[in-house]
This record gives structure tokens, C-alpha cells and sequence, in this order.
């Protein structure tokens, strides 16, 4: 039978908690490395895919509103009061061209007009 070795410098009364074995450690060290990757694998591709769904966007934007800018400066496509009717619709796009005190020049085909609460 073994002899039961007391520290001196423990209180008497007192239990301490027993270290965790070896196993234990390292799975928890691996469980938190897993962690930290996940983590930081995640941040990585939110901030990607948005910066890159945003591009997309504004580059779409970007050649719309050239397309609807060059209707806008042909002087063909506007009527005598300077009015452009209804622009082409591409999609799912909606248009509205304002002059600059506010008044609608032109609009995409279901689009709703204030003016009118259609």
C-alpha cells in the first residue's frame, strides 16, 4: 500500500482543486484553436463576399444610370415641354428622372408617381 505524502504548506481543512489531466488540457487548447480559426475563418468571408456583392452592386448602378443619363441628354427622347415619358424598363430597375426644381421629367413604366399617387 502507498504512503499518503501531505504537503505542509496546504491548509488542513481545505480541498484543492486536482489539475486536469493531460488529455483534458489539450482538448480544451485544441476546442479553443478551433474557435479562434472558425472565427476568424467566418469575419473573413462576411467581409469578402460584402465588399464584393457591394461592388457588384455599384457597378450595376453605375451603367444604369448612364444608360438612363444618355436618354436624358439625346435631345429626341423628350416632347416638346421637355418631358421624357416613359423610359424602357430593363429588368427590375425603376427609373425616375427629376428636373431641379423637383418635377418628374421621366419615368420607368411602374414606377409610381407622387404627382399623380399612382
Amino acid at each position: 500500500m502507498r504512503g499518503r505524502i501531505v504537503r505542509e504548506d496546504r491548509p488542513a481543512g481545505r480541498r484543492w482543486v486536482q489539475p486536469l489531466a493531460i488529455r483534458w488540457r489539450l482538448t480544451l487548447m485544441f476546442v479553443g484553436v478551433m474557435a479562434v480559426v472558425r472565427a476568424a475563418l467566418i469575419a473573413f468571408l462576411y467581409f469578402h463576399f460584402r465588399s464584393d456583392l457591394d461592388y457588384t452592386i455599384d457597378t450595376s448602378l453605375r451603367a444604369r444610370a448612364q444608360e438612363v443619363a444618355s436618354l436624358v441628354s439625346d435631345d429626341t427622347n423628350a416632347d416638346a415641354h421637355g418631358d421624357l415619358g416613359t423610359l424602357p424598363i430593363r429588368g427590375d430597375n425603376f427609373v425616375q428622372v427629376l428636373d431641379r426644381s423637383g418635377r418628374v421629367l421621366g419615368a420607368s413604366a411602374g414606377f409610381a408617381n407622387p404627382e399623380t399617387g399612382a
